[in-house]
């Protein structure tokens, strides 16, 4: 099972399941515009205090995103979260492993 994040659609595109390989593909979380791509996106903008930065655009406006260099930081903080609802957005991806294992064709 390869699975890719959301931004990855131009190499998802056309692939299809077959000799026991599958792919899947993390939707877009269109809630989340503090990580609009990565792995990050998936999950709720909740889990993103103290990993984001602001940036002072040459106009004064403000934006805030997610801060890639505590991307291990991150993932650190999420991989030990009790917390069900930050994983929302990998229910599909769940969905796809168990119709892998009930699969009809035996895996090889």
């Amino acid at each position: 099972l390869f699975v890719w994040d959301c931004d990855a659609t131009q190499y998802f595109r056309g692939l299809r399941d077959g000799n026991n390989t599958f792919g899947y593909l993390i939707p877009k979380n269109l809630e989340n515009s503090l990580a609009v791509r990565g792995i990050e996106n998936a999950f709720p903008e909740g889990c993103f205090h103290g990993f984001v930065k602001e940036i002072k655009n040459s106009n004064g406006e403000i934006k805030r995103q997610f801060d890639d260099i505590k991307k291990r930081e991150f993932a650190e903080k999420v991989s030990s979260s009790e917390d069900i609802s930050d994983f929302a957005q990998f229910d599909g991806l769940i969905e796809k492993i168990r119709e892998i294992q009930t699969s009809k064709t035996p895996m090889q």
